[in-house]
Formats: C-alpha cells, sequence, structure tokens
C-alpha cells in the first residue's frame, strides 16, 4: 500500500473524528444550557432585586476553614483569608464571621447561590431591618450547591432561578438565600441577626477584587428575577456536589468534558501522527472535582430508617443548628414534638432518641413508651432491647452508646470524639450568664472516656 494513501486515510479519519466531536460538543452545551439553566457568568455591576413575594428562611452558616480545591476560585479566597492573618469578627455581629480587607473596606465571607456570582466576588446585600434598609458589604467564599451528599435536589427555584437552599416551615418551602462562612466553630452569629437576612431587598454584583484589586465597579444594570428576565440569569453553574452526585447535570458534564478532552487527543493525534483514544464515559462513581472537599451542600434532614448513625448524627445536628436549639429538658414524651418543635430544646438523651429513632435502632412507640428525659432512660431502653453490652476493656467502635451513670449519654464518633447535644445545640448558664455555642462536629469529651461506665452497642 503506497504510504501517502494511508497518511490521507488515517488523516481524514482523525478530522472526521473531530467534526463528530466538536458536533457532539455543541449538542450538549445547548442541552445543559437550555435544560439546566448554565448560561453566561453573571455580569459585574448588577443589581438584582429580590421578589418580594419569594418566601425567604433565616441565614445559615458554614465553616471557611476547610479543604478547598486548589484549582477553584473558593481556594483562592481561601489563601487571602489565611494570608491576612483568619480574621473573624468579634466586635459585632455577624460574630465570628470570617472576612476580608479589601480596598481598605472589611468584607464578610458569604455564600450565594452562582445566580448572584462566583467566589472572589464584590457584594452588597440589602435588607430591611424594620423601618431602616440596611448593607452589608460581604464577598463571596463560595458558591451555593444544587444537591445535599445525598445527591437530593434542595435548590429553591423561583421562575426557574436558583435563589438558595429550600426550607420546609409548616409545609411551605422558604429559600436560604444567604450563608455566612465562620471563622471557627468557637461562635457564631445569634439567631435574631440571622433572622433579619429573611429580608433581603437587593443584591449588588460588584465584580471580582481578583480583577479588581482598587475596589468594586459600580452598578451598571437592574434585574429583577421575572420569567422574561430569567434568561439573562445565570441560574445553575459550576457548584458544590457531593461526592456521590449522579445527578444528570452532572453526567452530562462530565461527558461534554470527555468530548472536549476527545477533541483535544484528536488534534494531538493529526499533528504527531499518533493515534491514542480517549474514551467517552460518564464518571459517575469516581467522585467530582467538588470545589470543596469539605462540608459541602447542607445536609437533608435525617429520614427514619437510614442505618447510618454517623450521617445521621451528622444531619441532626446540622438541622438543630440551623434552628438554632437551645439545651433544656423538656420532652412530654413526644419525639416528634422535640424534633419538630424549637421550642422543646434538647439535651443529651433527647439529642441520643431522635438519632435511634431516625436510625430505626429504636422505634418512635417504644422511646416514647418508655420516655428518655435522662441518659439513664436511654441505658435502660438498651438493656430492655437486649443490645450487647460492652467491658471498659472493649474497644469502641462508631455508633457505640455511651452512658455515664446518669449523668450524660453520647455516641461515640471513632477517633476519641463524641456525638451528642453539645455538637449541636446552644446551652446558657444562668448563673454566669456565659452562653456556649455547638461545635458543630464530633469532640473529644471532657473527662475522657473512662467517665462513662455503661456502654452498649447497637444492633448493626
Amino acid at each position: 500500500m503506497c504510504p501517502r494513501k494511508k497518511d490521507d486515510k488515517n488523516m481524514r479519519k482523525q478530522i472526521n473524528k473531530i467534526k463528530l466531536l466538536i458536533f457532539l460538543s455543541i449538542f450538549m452545551f445547548i442541552i445543559i444550557n437550555l435544560k439546566f439553566g448554565q448560561v453566561l457568568a453573571v455580569e459585574e455591576g448588577t443589581k438584582f432585586l429580590i421578589p418580594n413575594d419569594l418566601p425567604q428562611y433565616s441565614a445559615q452558616f458554614e465553616t471557611e476553614d476547610i479543604n478547598w480545591n486548589e484549582t477553584s476560585k473558593q481556594y483562592k479566597v481561601n489563601q487571602t483569608w489565611k494570608e491576612q492573618g483568619k480574621p473573624g469578627e468579634q466586635a459585632e455581629e455577624p460574630i465570628n464571621c470570617a472576612y476580608l480587607t479589601l480596598a481598605g473596606e472589611k468584607r464578610y465571607l458569604i455564600a450565594l447561590t452562582p445566580t448572584f456570582g462566583e467566589a472572589g466576588d464584590y457584594i452588597d446585600v440589602y435588607i430591611q431591618d424594620g423601618n431602616e434598609e440596611k448593607v452589608y458589604k460581604c464577598v463571596m467564599g463560595d458558591a451555593k450547591g444544587r444537591f445535599d451528599n445525598e445527591g437530593n435536589d434542595v435548590g429553591y427555584y423561583y421562575n426557574g432561578i436558583f435563589m438558595g437552599h429550600k426550607y420546609p416551615v409548616d409545609g411551605v418551602d422558604k429559600c436560604d438565600i444567604l450563608e455566612f462562612l465562620l471563622k471557627d466553630a468557637s461562635g457564631r452569629p445569634s439567631g435574631d441577626f440571622m433572622d433579619k437576612f429573611a429580608n433581603i431587598t437587593v443584591i449588588c454584583n460588584r465584580g471580582s477584587y481578583f480583577e479588581h484589586p482598587e475596589g468594586p465597579v459600580d452598578i451598571v444594570q437592574t434585574k429583577t428575577m421575572a420569567s422574561g428576565e430569567s434568561e439573562n440569569i445565570r441560574r445553575v453553574a459550576t457548584q458544590k456536589k457531593s461526592d456521590n452526585d449522579t445527578s444528570i447535570t452532572n453526567v452530562l458534564g462530565n461527558i461534554l468534558a470527555e468530548i472536549v478532552d476527545s477533541i483535544a487527543t484528536s488534534i494531538e493525534n493529526l499533528i504527531t501522527g499518533g493515534d491514542e483514544t480517549s474514551v467517552l464515559v460518564a464518571k459517575v462513581d469516581e467522585g467530582s472535582d467538588d470545589a470543596s472537599t469539605g462540608s459541602g451542600a447542607s445536609p437533608a434532614v435525617p429520614a427514619v430508617g437510614d442505618a447510618d448513625i454517623m450521617r445521621t448524627c451528622e444531619q441532626l445536628t446540622r438541622y438543630l443548628m440551623n434552628k438554632n436549639v437551645n439545651y433544656g429538658n423538656r420532652t412530654n414524651n413526644n419525639l416528634d414534638e422535640n424534633y419538630n418543635n424549637p421550642d422543646y430544646n434538647i439535651n443529651c438523651a433527647i439529642y441520643t432518641a431522635i438519632v435511634l429513632w431516625k436510625t430505626g435502632k429504636l422505634s418512635k412507640d417504644t422511646i416514647n413508651k418508655h420516655g428518655y428525659w435522662a441518659a439513664n432512660d436511654i441505658a435502660e431502653m438498651a438493656a430492655a432491647e437486649r443490645w450487647q453490652k460492652l467491658n471498659a476493656n472493649d474497644k469502641l467502635i462508631e455508633g457505640d452508646i455511651l452512658v455515664n451513670s446518669g449523668e450524660h449519654v453520647a455516641i461515640y464518633a471513632g477517633d476519641g470524639k463524641v456525638w451528642d447535644e453539645y455538637t449541636a445545640v446552644i446551652e446558657k448558664d444562668d448563673n454566669t450568664g456565659r452562653t456556649t455555642v455547638p461545635t458543630g462536629a464530633p469532640y473529644p469529651p471532657k473527662g475522657g472516656f473512662t467517665q462513662f461506665d455503661v456502654r452498649y452497642r447497637p444492633p448493626q
């Protein structure tokens, strides 16, 4: 065979492959944009008017100091924060919120959906506080994701526009627009302050500090969230996804990325004369290139029957923290009321009882019938159910129930730490006036583990 003809044939093959891949890329891009709203980035200098009929929920919070993906803008913001000494507000609300000083101005780190911008953008947030309109100078440290750790869509949409996360209240979904990014777990803004952000009126994107270190840009246009304008607003863009996100948008995005990679491979083959291949696959089970390897989107409310105690503890803790629940002993032997009504408050036994109910280790009827006011109640129910009783020298595993002679009950979290009410609720000392905020995560118990003289292992 003539070598020249062989080369021409291979080149035509590669060119045809490139044409096909380019067509597929354009097709996939159009599908993603039309179906899921991934359109153009937010234009700097845009004022967004928040609809009056949007049912808003109070602000929430996350932690800034987590392990961000080093290729993300979230990471770049985090590096700026570290270079400035990891500052957190201590003098006024929002207490313990991380902030940056940019162009001589303090700006609080927040998370919004990609509708309003991306990490690094100057953001001005206006709220209606009684008869007064207030503005809070902020900078986006993160972009809220649409999906929780279970792959459920937790987004709230107004005219198809991704506005925030949804929170059901008395059967009505409300929209949490904003999250503050805290310095650490040592403190957090008061519930009264966070509730003010259920009245956001305007959000202004004033450009990126990466591109405008001299300061924010002027407002040049105003947009509403009316259905006619939704075409001009980025509704869903690059966002945080759970490690196991198998949503269709993630699958399509991965396919598109693979197509682009195939185009690059084919062009390289044309130039080098090689014959390498790039297989088109949707990387569903390999994890995502998440901007954050930390907390991700807000966990879902724990579902009854989820046997994973650690996941349920994490979800319950976040759920109670979002409700600003206080420490207390009121039960009335009604788990539903304790769980759904924050006025009922939470102590160690109530916290553990809810976890055991949600994980299906004990039925709600069993718990309500026995009572769960004190730590010993949990131990007595475990004994009645004939759970394995552990000796002091038995190695603990995640989910073991630890009781301190009726004084306290906790759930072993592994690594020498526990989950209990102190991870989730606010405790106020009436004698000293001191308020202790929840840790938000497992912690090493004061006094160590020798204090827990009664230990049970729930059925695995």
